[in-house]
């Protein structure tokens, strides 16, 4: 029987192909040493260490894949935690807060903001120390328990220790200072929240006649922290009533100008009435060299000795004109910006017996 020529040669192609395989695995795998037969040990010897002689990657006789305990040394005995040397004194202490609540606070309430200041104040001249570290901390009312019980973990240590605080809405917290050190880890506070106290304020114009109507803002400055900024508007006759104020200063805001500070009284004293008296509106109109008005330009008026005051602004309508409102009376330097021009200020003295007149401020183009 005759065999194909194409056949024949695909068997012979095959058959290279295995041999090669099988060539290559064995150049790839290393040689295996023959066993060593360790004899058995004598009189308590322990049998001699062997090294092979199989060349190691680097060329070097190896003996060993890894260092013996001699080479090491002795191991170290294992230590319980009790045996192990004291660390550092933890720089951090604990605060147990706790806070007597009434029926109606539980029922209103389903959580207390507690407030952590430290006692210390930077400096006047804005060195040394940073600014004192302030954190509040929620805490759920998870009880009908009158007295809420809190522990503040890892306060770190303070030398004058630490002004503690809560906040509920409508209520006065109360502030408690207590010491946190080295000496004292460990301090506990006691707060009680007591109703807050009410202020009351009434805005008039410079005639002394009611303004009804008027947004008013008592915003809170300086200590203690947490307390919400409160809003309300004035009545026909011009009266503005804040109830449950919590202790501290406030700010009087209206027009966004701080027209006066407040110190809100302890909680059951008889409001004392603040009379605010909105100051007067100064009409500016902002001309070229050849009289026309020049329009949306910013107009700027910066109080001179003026208390409490801050910048009042306004811009220019189409025709060059803008109204600046609320001026305490005193004296102000009033300007108009404007890129490419220059001049355009100028002092303008605010009475309390009628309206300024109209001022008009010139602008020189730059050349």
């Amino acid at each position: 029987m005759r065999r194909s020529p194409l056949l024949l040669l695909s068997i012979v192609a095959a058959l290279g192909l295995i041999t090669t395989a099988i060539l290559a695995l064995r150049r790839e795998s290393p040689a295996t040493p023959p066993p060593i037969d360790d004899p058995a040990p004598s009189s308590g010897t322990a049998p001699a260490a062997r090294s092979s002689s199989v060349p190691s990657r680097t060329g070097a006789p190896e003996g060993r894949e890894g260092p013996t305990p001699e080479d090491i040394g002795p191991r170290p005995a294992m230590r319980a935690v009790d045996e192990l040397p004291p660390a550092a004194a933890d720089p951090y202490g604990t605060i147990a807060v706790s806070l007597e609540l009434t029926e109606e606070q539980l029922e209103r309430f389903r959580s207390v903001t507690l407030v952590f200041r430290e006692a210390r104040e930077p400096r006047a001249d804005g060195t040394g120390a940073a600014a004192p570290r302030t954190w509040m901390r929620p805490v759920k009312l998870l009880s009908s328990e009158p007295t809420l019980r809190f522990v503040e973990e890892r306060v770190p240590f303070c030398d004058e220790g630490y002004l503690v605080s809560a906040f509920l809405p409508g209520f006065d917290g109360g502030e408690v200072h207590v010491a946190c050190n080295a000496t004292h880890p460990r301090g506990e506070v006691r707060l009680t929240a007591e109703p807050g106290s009410i202020a009351r304020l009434r805005l008039v114009d410079p005639s002394g006649n009611p303004l009804s109507g008027e947004r008013v803002r008592l915003r809170p400055t300086g200590r203690p922290e947490g307390r919400a900024q409160r809003d309300a508007v004035s009545d026909v006759l011009g009266l503005v009533v804040f109830e449950g104020l919590p202790r501290g200063t406030w700010e009087i805001v209206v027009d966004d100008v701080v027209q006066e500070r407040v110190v809100a009284p302890q909680a059951g004293l008889e409001p004392r009435e603040v009379v605010l008296r909105r100051g007067q509106t100064l009409s500016v109109e902002v001309l070229d060299p050849a009289g026309h008005g020049l329009a949306d330009l910013q107009v700027e008026a910066e109080a001179i000795g003026v208390a409490l005051a801050e910048p009042r602004r306004a811009r220019s309508d189409a025709a060059g004109r803008a109204e600046i409102v609320n001026l305490a009376p005193g004296r102000w330097l009033v300007r108009a910006r404007s890129a490419g021009h220059r001049g355009g200020e100028e002092i303008v003295v605010i009475g309390s017996d009628g309206p300024p007149p109209l001022l008009r401020l010139r602008l020189t183009p730059l050349r």
